[in-house]
């Protein structure tokens, strides 16, 4: 899981659309019955795909999963799942982009007291953390004196944890580990100038490989953490903009 950094607008005539389309279903009297059977007519339309490629857009390079990351999104996601909340069909703060392992794991499954982390809306990084073995792992949230609930609920809801995908991670942040020591050793011999660091941290963040973890790394909280070579970076980076 990663941050999404802002929710794009849609054009008018696209919320206009969608809007109608959640009329539709508030004025039934079967309101689960009437989503499913809206969503379904919906999705193949011309205009909906302007609903699609913004979710895509949003996603960024590669167009990875905004939950795990780890496979290419193809699916709309209800945050709120329309057969439970209906009425949020067709609204847009509602729809996420996922992939079909994701989607399809967390079905129609949706706590309300303890709602599962936002990738738009929610700092992803005040719940989870990547540890040093490239687990994606629940906060501890001292409120609570447990494991965050919401984190914990969120890799329930979409199976974060599968094997394979935490195999993904560790790949990704020994990756990123061997380049930023690489980098390093160049930065001290003069192979590579302190001006040019910002462009190849900015090239590793567009990979699209287990972005989740670039992001955690070299964006989030995991770049102050000076067991890890990714700090020196940072700290090179920084000095060079205060020159």
């Amino acid at each position: 899981m990663r941050n999404i950094d802002s929710r794009l607008p849609l054009p008018s005539a696209t919320v206009k659309n969608l809007s109608d389309e959640a009329a539709i279903v508030n004025a039934s009297s079967e309101k689960k019955i009437m989503a499913t059977k809206q969503y379904k007519a919906v999705r193949k339309l011309v205009w909906f795909r302007k609903v699609t490629e913004t979710l895509a857009q949003m996603a960024g390079v590669g167009v990875r999963c905004m939950y795990c990351s780890g496979s290419e999104s193809a699916q709309v996601e209800h945050y709120r799942p329309k057969a439970t909340h209906p009425d949020l069909a067709f609204v847009w703060e509602n729809l996420l982009w996922s992939c079909g392992i994701c989607n399809q794991i967390k079905g129609n499954r949706f706590n309300e007291d303890v709602q599962p982390v936002n990738p738009v809306d929610d700092d992803v990084w005040n719940y989870f953390f990547i540890d040093q073995f490239g687990n994606l792992s629940p906060r501890w949230n001292p409120i609570e004196n447990s494991l965050d609930s919401r984190a914990v609920e969120t890799i329930k809801l979409h199976a974060l944890d599968r094997q394979a995908l935490q195999e993904s991670r560790q790949e990704r942040l020994d990756d990123l580990r061997s380049q930023a020591r690489n980098t390093l050793v160049m930065l001290e011999s003069g192979g590579i100038g302190p001006d040019d660091l910002q462009e190849v941290v900015l090239n590793w963040i567009r990979q699209p490989f287990q972005s989740d973890v670039a992001d955690y790394f070299l964006s989030g909280p995991g770049k102050f953490d000076p067991m890890e070579p990714f700090k020196s970076l940072i700290d090179a980076m920084q000095v060079q903009s205060d020159v």
